[in-house]
């Protein structure tokens, strides 16, 4: 079951070419991953983005541009990238 909307049962992508050769790993959290969701998949401008995850504007700008510089990253240099569970951010605090 996912810990919130939008999160992927799969929890690790690789490119193949990374299998063998071990360029390392990037850790994508939850909140990034919804980041992600929200802003590239549903295509929500970062002001109602922000207010789904109950964070500020500026604050969920902050988690995005994170999260697409370790995808990013991930791609480019064919390092796995793991999405683990970690908090959800919100500026009432972690869940």
């Amino acid at each position: 079951m996912p810990l919130c909307p939008g999160v992927t049962e799969s929890n690790l992508f690789q490119a193949r070419r990374g299998i063998a050769q071990g360029f390392g790993k990037r850790f994508l959290t939850v909140d990034e991953l919804e980041a992600i969701r929200l802003a590239d998949k549903e295509g929500l401008y970062q002001t109602l983005a922000a207010v789904q995850m109950n964070v500020s504007r500026p604050t969920f700008g902050r988690i995005l541009e994170a999260a697409h510089k370790k995808v990013a990253e991930a791609i480019v240099c064919g390092k796995q990238l793991c999405i683990q569970g970690g908090l959800l951010h919100s500026d009432e605090g972690l869940h």
